[in-house]
């Protein structure tokens, strides 16, 4: 059992628009179905404008450098969680004009509102926020954080297409967001992205950067780089887009039977999202299904547990940003207490929307008779 499935299309569904793609030759260079994909797309985040990308990473970096202008001689500070995928961080840890300030996380996987505000210096610009797992983090108090400093609040929404946060689409709140549309995520491309904002100004910064800053009549006008979708992946989204909402549905009803036998304590060294995020006003997509293992019996000994018996889970960040030598420049070894104990005990549940209830009983009975000791206080 994997931990996750790619949504496809049915061949039916996309080889019309493989094949009118190879009549036009017309395959790259914003084709008709790249045009078609980005302006599906603000609907579809719920957003103002949405620039369509070769993938998430490059969202990411494309946002930074036109949200937050930033010299070697005057660095800008960024303030992140210590939670996330290293595409979060990348560009900040290896430009120059960038400085990571890691914050901490609450035991729901969210930045904490309390740590952004706590970690602001002068010469911080922006908040870059994570919505893990398709779990939207507090909008409102990071809003009224940022309003106060005068900072740039950005998400890194690769998790979220077709979250909600008090009933808002997650393409319609902060300056900006970053999606990936991997094929691992609810939405998908194969490999693609899209950075959606409010803002006119910067949707037509980011067109152009995605085409090495050139405009018609082959004038560069900017810096930019090589981000375009190709005509192939559209086609591939477009084909999905509309299965979207069956597949959401599909992987809560996965979420709730996982709840119904996990939650509340009935694998007592066990604690589900459900368990620890207490939020009415988040709407979340289902897109996986982390829970935190306590020492014991411990992660890697379920997880062992669970592959003898056919399941497949992903410890999911893991303890990356704690264990390489890369990032040592910023973090401390006494510093981020809860983003490091999420390192240790979080592990992702297989959910996907092909998943049964045979296969949710599965990989319940399997946890249910993990060996381990009396469950280890907190």
């Amino acid at each position: 059992m994997t931990v996750t499935a790619p949504l496809l299309p049915s061949w039916e569904a996309l080889a019309p628009l493989l094949q009118g793609a190879l009549e036009r030759r017309w395959i790259t260079n914003q084709g008709s179905l790249a045009r078609r994909l980005e302006d599906e797309l603000p609907a579809a985040l719920g957003a103002a404008h949405a620039v369509l990308l070769t993938n998430g990473t490059a969202a990411i970096e494309l946002m930074l450098k036109a949200m937050v202008p930033a010299t070697a001689e005057q660095p800008a500070q960024v303030i992140v969680p210590a939670w996330s995928f290293v595409a979060t961080w990348n560009l900040l840890c290896d430009d120059p004009r960038y400085e990571p300030v890691f914050v901490d996380i609450g035991e729901d996987w969210r930045i904490d509102p309390d740590a952004v505000e706590a970690a602001i210096t002068p010469r911080t610009k922006a908040i870059l926020a994570v919505h893990p797992y398709g779990l939207p983090c507090d909008h409102d108090a990071l809003t009224n954080i940022a309003l106060r400093h005068d900072l740039r609040l950005l998400y890194d929404a690769a998790h979220t297409f077709g979250a909600r946060w008090r009933g808002h689409p997650m393409g319609a709140l902060g300056d900006a967001s970053a999606w990936s549309f991997h094929a691992t995520k609810v939405f998908s491309t194969v490999e693609g992205g899209a950075v959606s904002t409010p803002d006119p100004a910067l949707h037509e910064r980011l067109r152009r950067a995605r085409n090495f800053g050139i405009v018609p009549g082959e004038d560069q006008v900017v810096f930019g780089t090589n981000a375009k979708l190709d005509e192939l992946r559209a086609a591939f989204g477009l084909a999905v887009l509309g299965l979207v909402p069956d597949a959401i549905a599909a992987r809560r009803q996965v979420a709730h039977w996982y709840d119904t036998r996990l939650a509340g304590g009935q694998v007592p060294w066990l604690r589900t999202a459900r368990d620890l995020v207490d939020t009415p006003e988040l709407q979340p997509n289902h897109g996986y299904y982390p829970v935190r293992i306590a020492a014991d019996p411990g992660r890697e000994a379920v997880a062992a547990a669970l592959l003898a018996a056919g399941v497949h889970t992903r410890p999911y960040f893991g303890e990356t940003l704690f264990r390489s030598t890369l990032y040592r420049p910023w973090i401390r070894p006494d510093e981020l207490p809860q983003a490091r104990q999420a390192a240790r005990e979080t592990l992702c549940l297989p959910i996907h929307h092909l998943l049964t209830e045979d296969d949710v009983d599965h990989v319940c009975t399997v946890l249910s008779t993990v060996d381990h000791g009396p469950r280890v206080s907190r």
